[in-house]
């Protein structure tokens, strides 16, 4: 049986939905509101996105996430300890494995 894309499409909003959940209660890393602007230039995630999930043939989910990281953190701590968080709720939670996830760090906040 082959997948509607509107099938595609919710599943990619749920994964979405459970990443982005992930990162909102996470200390210290926020999703990059600045990455909303049409000025941003990257060419794999779309205009007003932080979140892009890319889904493919063999269930596998590639998700690019653009965050942004509090000062007086170890950013590859950060980012590596959510990134596991993210993968193991995506394979618990849904059909899909993680085949990557991408952490765009664009800003450093300072207090």
């Amino acid at each position: 049986m082959v997948e509607k894309p509107k099938d595609l499409h919710l599943q990619s909003n749920i994964i979405t939905s459970i990443a982005n959940s992930i990162v909102a209660t996470a200390e210290g890393i926020s999703l990059d509101v600045s990455s909303q602007s049409p000025s941003y230039g990257s060419k794999h995630l779309k205009k007003n996105r932080t979140t892009m999930v890319h889904v493919y043939d063999d269930n596998t989910v590639l998700i690019d996430m653009v965050i942004s990281v509090v000062f007086d953190n170890s950013i590859p701590e950060l980012v590596s300890g959510l990134q596991e968080k993210i993968k193991k709720e995506v394979e618990g939670r849904t059909r899909f494995k993680v085949r990557k996830i991408n952490m765009h760090v664009l800003n450093v906040v300072f207090s």
